[in-house]
């Protein structure tokens, strides 16, 4: 099992639970990045992830994901090159929060990505549309599959995306005690064992062998 962290209590608190979820068993993290938003508070996610595989000693890293305008392909490559434990996961973005020119954001990802699967082995690619869902499929990069896709969209990506492929699937848990949970929240406990060990039995659902449970909610820090 794998962790989504969405840095809504920073960054820091972030890479505290990584540490600690290594300690517990899970297998690799992912950070998401944005830009303005209330919806986590990580705004590099190559720097946390980096930071994050300094502290640790086999948990794999991956971002979900670095929005394509935010550089380019050679010095995103740079970035992560000699670091066998990090995958990089990138994305259009949201419109919303995109600073580049608006033909930029239309006609710019599919160049800059086919560049930077030359360079960077392992990417994953962000999905949420089917026009993109094809450029990855045509270059063989597997899908980052977000919270908000249910089994009937995860099912029908899938199915636009093609045979075989090493996707990601963001899920929340079934069985979690969201009250406690935002008890924890409240007391700001410097420890984030108990955060952590709480989701150590917890169950999902998924069409996708890789599942990174989300451990945080989004917006003002609440669930």
């Amino acid at each position: 099992m794998e962790v989504f962290l969405t840095s809504v209590w920073g960054t820091r608190r972030s890479a505290e639970i990584a540490i600690e979820a290594e300690r517990l068993g899970f297998t690799g993290v992912w950070l998401a990045e944005h830009h303005g938003t209330e919806y986590g508070r990580c705004e590099d996610a190559v720097e946390l992830a980096l930071s994050i595989v300094e502290r640790t000693s086999h948990l794999k890293v991956g971002t979900a994901a670095v929005p394509f305008w935010r550089s380019a392909p050679s010095s995103l490559a740079a970035r992560v090159a000699g670091c066998p434990r990090l995958t990089l996961g990138v994305a259009r973005g949201s419109k919303a929060e995109a600073q580049c020119r608006p033909e930029v954001y239309e006609h710019g990802f599919g160049p800059w990505l086919t560049e930077l699967a030359s360079l960077v082995d392992g990417v994953k690619v962000a999905a949420s549309s089917t026009p993109t869902i094809t450029l990855a499929a045509s270059l063989g990069l597997p899908l980052l599959l977000g919270v908000e896709n249910d089994d009937t969209a995860v099912a029908s990506k899938l199915a636009a995306w093609g045979t075989g492929g090493d996707h990601v699937r963001v899920v929340l848990p079934s069985n979690v005690d969201w009250s406690w949970m935002l008890s924890w929240q409240g007391l700001k406990l410097s420890d984030p064992g108990p955060y952590v060990r709480h989701l150590r039995g917890i169950t999902t659902t998924s069409l996708v062998r890789r599942q990174a449970v989300m451990l945080e909610a989004v917006g003002q820090g609440g669930f």
